[in-house]
């Protein structure tokens, strides 16, 4: 039965457009004009053209057995380009030349017709009294109809892109960034693929170059961002441990009406929901914002009772598919690889869920959501609420449980670092706490359950999302509950920082949690002072690397570095008395060092129950090895080398990169206790990177030869062990 249901007049206005929605749209400090003959030899370039032309070739119709939607094994015929002249080495020594004027020219076949422009560019010393050396260099074309901008043989894109390197629209300038640290005497290949359009008109023209510029911005004028006040009210001492006393707050988007769920993407840039407009928005740091997913949560004919229809929570999955808590629809939903979507939760017990609002996934692929009925039009009096409850729920193999429904608007929630805890930011106005429940890992009924945190009586008249934003964007406020500090000791900095799920990042320090450790009356004498014990390393023969400091055997010096946030550590407060890997990356330039952090986390996931610490060091600044950490998304330490203290120190300088003076030759180290090198690799070469899996094997050679009791089933541990019991009795004596 179909009802028709009123739908009231808004009043609000629809046509405000959240922003920055382009790069970088601010008069520049500087510009080359790249068709004129000064502005191409300020560069040291020269044009080069070819048309492009439609080929004919074999490919399969889609559908594969294991695949449904990639391509499958049925031959077909289908269409290409030629040439494909995006890589950065590609030989157009044979092209036609063109002269700046020349570019300007009508090219190509005309109709439906497509063509190359190549450039190659260097950034000058000076431009008239504008030092480039750290500006943000900026590419604009305007190609006539449209453009794809490939840069040093890449063309990156998301989902929601317009322009950038992809098409920007119907003679629209495609604006791409450079860089955002230029160096005098850096290159840059640029290939330009220009497009006759629209295509489906076939229009009686050709393609050509409008305008062709280098836009340069200072960089104190290219930040993304501006200052806004931080107001913090710290109640318990221990908030210094996650928000660091001088933090400051910056504003790098705004004109929304409300904002929910921000999530890290695995590209680095931030995805986060704007329920009241039904879609997800994505920001890159570069500063621009797109729509990345519209109609996100809702697409009925009655959108218009709804105050939020859209999306609400978002995170990723432990295999990187996005999982999104939709208002309108009151569901969850994954988004597959190919861009279909799988229902993971709609009804509970046959009734349809209230509005999902957030979600954390733990580490065994358990999916926690909470359901309050806040995006239901008439909210808890909704004639639509089929549930009597809010509740917590939690989706395994298809199958919704339900954890709790003790509390009025289950909102904000997420995992402590050791998962033995889920804790849950309760949204009501009479209640405002954060509760801690102790969950079975194979049921996730709860166990035990208990009050984090009590803020009812605190100023103010707003309830727990985690964190709490005030209109506008030109307030926040963190409150922090009496039992924080124990929080922030024990290394939960997720607990309250991070309500709206594990992904996001983290101001402050972090400190790994310890895995379960015995007593010291409890374990055999450590190998290093055991004296019975043979002396654990031996430099293997033909183990020399590129530097003479980096062989097994030798000890590697104790650095004292910053991390991310300023907090200093040394290798040897990282290291403890356990094995410890150490990954010198090539530096945050480079989308290898991204990839083999990624294929690493895996290995950190073992480390953290292994009795084993890792570290990344990257020489680059603060910001710089930030950006690198929630790109991948790592969780282990990263330090700042910036001042190449150890590059130098260690000889690891790669003289061979005549783009990046910082750049470290890429070594992956496996450390012995007291920082003794056992084991070494050299990832100049990325197949020269130790997989997870490799890693593991070097741990377990390590530890069978530094832990006495590694098989404690051996005469020779159990002798060890009971010495070492009758060790402890006697010192109790």
């Amino acid at each position: 039965m179909v009802t028709d249901t009123h739908t009231p007049i808004r009043t609000d206005v629809a046509a405000r457009v959240p922003g920055p929605p382009e790069l970088l749209p601010g008069c520049p400090d500087a510009v080359i004009d790249l068709q004129t003959d000064g502005g191409v030899e300020r560069v040291g370039g020269q044009w080069r053209y070819a048309d492009a032309r439609v080929v004919e070739i074999d490919f399969v119709d889609v559908g594969h057995p294991d695949d449904p939607l990639g391509p499958g094994l049925a031959p077909n015929r289908t269409f290409d380009i030629e040439p494909h002249a995006e890589a950065r080495d590609y030989d157009d020594s044979g092209w036609r030349t063109l002269s700046p004027a020349e570019t300007q020219l009508r090219l190509s076949q005309g109709r439906v017709c497509f063509n190359w422009y190549r450039i190659a560019v260097t950034i000058p010393d000076a431009l008239g009294g504008f030092d480039p050396t750290g500006a943000s260099v900026v590419f604009e074309v305007a190609i006539d109809d449209y453009a794809e901008v490939w840069v040093d043989g890449g063309l990156p894109h998301a989902l929601g892109d317009s322009g950038g390197p992809v098409v920007a629209g119907f003679n629209a300038p495609n604006r791409v960034l450079l860089t955002d640290d230029a160096r005098p005497g850096q290159s840059f290949q640029i290939a330009v693929f220009g497009i006759n359009g629209p295509i489906s008109a076939s229009p009686r023209n050709y393609i050509w170059m409008r305008t062709a510029t280098l836009d340069f911005y200072a960089p104190h004028r290219a930040r993304p961002a501006s200052p806004a006040t931080l107001d913090v009210d710290r109640i318990a001492d221990g908030l210094d441990l996650l928000l660091a006393p001088d933090a400051t707050l910056e504003r790098v988007a705004g004109g929304f009406e409300f904002t929910e769920g921000p999530v890290w993407s695995p590209d680095g840039s931030l995805l986060f929901s704007s329920p009241n407009t039904n879609a997800i928005y994505r920001w890159h740091p570069s500063g621009g914002v797109t729509v990345f997913r519209c109609k996100s949560g809702y697409t009925g004919a009655d959108i218009g009772r709804f105050t939020q229809p859209g999306s609400n929570g978002l995170t990723f999955d432990p295999d990187g598919r996005l999982t999104i808590c939709q208002h309108g629809n009151r569901r969850v939903i994954r988004v597959e690889p190919h861009g279909n979507t799988t229902v993971l939760a709609d009804r509970y017990e046959g009734r349809r869920l209230n509005s999902p609002n957030d979600l954390v996934y733990r580490s065994d692929g358990t999916l926690f959501v909470t359901d309050p009925p806040f995006g239901l039009p008439d909210m808890f009096d909704d004639p639509g609420k089929e549930l009597e409850f809010s509740g917590v729920f939690a989706v395994r193999d298809g199958r919704l449980t339900l954890v709790t429904d003790e509390l009025e608007g289950p909102n904000g929630l997420a995992f402590s670092p050791d998962e033995h805890y889920l804790y849950v930011a309760n949204w009501d106005p009479e209640r405002k706490v954060v509760m801690r429940y102790e969950l079975d890992a194979d049921t996730s009924k709860v166990i035990r359950s208990s009050v984090l945190c009590d803020m009812t009586a605190a100023d103010g008249d707003d309830a727990i999302d985690g964190d709490q934003g005030r209109p506008g964007g030109q307030r926040l406020r963190l409150r922090a509950g009496r039992h924080l500090d124990h929080l922030a000791r024990r290394g939960a900095p997720r607990d309250l920082a991070a309500a709206r799920g594990a992904a996001q990042p983290r101001m402050g320090r972090r400190r790994r949690p310890r895995a379960v450790r015995d007593g010291a009356d409890e374990r055999l004498p450590h190998p290093i002072d055991d004296t019975r014990h043979p002396p654990p390393l031996a430099r293997p023969e033909g183990a020399d690397t590129v530097s003479d400091k980096l062989q097994p055997g030798m000890m590697l010096p104790d650095f004292e570095l910053p991390d991310e946030n300023g907090v200093m550590h040394r290798l040897s407060e990282l290291q403890g008395d356990e094995p410890m890997v150490v990954l010198l990356g090539r530096g945050e330039h480079c989308p290898r060092e991204r990839q083999h952090q990624r294929e690493l986390i895996k290995l950190y996931e073992w480390c953290v129950v292994g009795f084993t610490n890792m570290v990344t060091i990257l020489p680059n600044d603060q910001h710089e090895t930030y950006k690198l950490k929630i790109s991948t998304p790592a969780q282990w330490t990263h330090l700042c080398d910036e001042n190449l203290e150890v590059q130098r120190g260690l000889g690891i300088h790669e003289y061979t990169d005549p783009h990046h003076d910082n750049a470290t030759v890429p070594h992956t180290l496996v450390l012995a206790p007291g920082l003794v090198i056992d084991k070494v690799y050299v990832g100049y070469w990325f197949w020269g990177r130790p997989s997870a899996y490799r890693l593991w094997d070097d741990l377990e050679d390590l530890f069978r030869r530094i832990k006495p009791d590694f098989d404690p089933t051996t005469a020779d541990a159990r002798a060890a062990w009971q010495e070492s019991q009758q060790q402890a009795v006697g010192s109790m004596a």
